[in-house]
C-alpha cells in the first residue's frame, strides 16, 4: 500500500488513518472497491513470488520503537497482521460503509 507509514514516521495510526480517510473522501463508493480489489491482487501476485522461505525468516519489526512488541518476527506474521487481521479490526464500519454505499455502487 503506497500511503503505509515509512519506518521512524511520528505519526500515530489514527493520524495516518485520517490522512488516507481524506484522501478517499472524494471518491465514489465504486471507485473505492475498485482500488481494494486491484491492492488485494497486488498483494497475492507479490505474495506468490516470493520464495516460501523469505516468508518465514525473521524481519525487523516497524513497531519496535514499542516495548511492548517484539524487535523482530516472520514476514508472514507482518503480512497478515496488516491484512487479514486489520481488516478483521475494522470489520463492522466496513460492511456499515458497504451497506451504507450497496445501492449506490450497483447503480454506478
Amino acid at each position: 500500500d503506497p500511503n503505509w507509514k515509512p519506518q521512524g514516521d511520528a505519526r500515530s495510526d489514527d493520524e495516518i488513518n485520517d490522512e488516507v480517510y481524506m484522501e478517499n473522501l472524494p471518491k465514489s463508493a465504486a471507485q473505492v472497491l475498485l482500488e481494494a480489489g486491484a491492492s488485494y491482487h497486488r498483494l497475492v501476485a507479490a505474495l506468490e513470488a516470493l520464495p516460501g522461505e523469505d516468508l518465514s525468516r525473521m524481519h525487523p519489526n516497524p513497531y519496535a520503537d514499542d516495548a511492548s512488541w517484539p524487535s523482530k518476527y516472520p514476514l508472514w506474521q507482518q503480512i497478515t497482521g496488516n491484512s487479514l487481521e486489520h481488516l478483521q479490526e475494522h470489520r463492522e464500519s466496513i460492511r456499515a460503509w458497504l451497506d451504507a454505499h450497496e445501492t449506490h455502487v450497483a447503480t454506478e
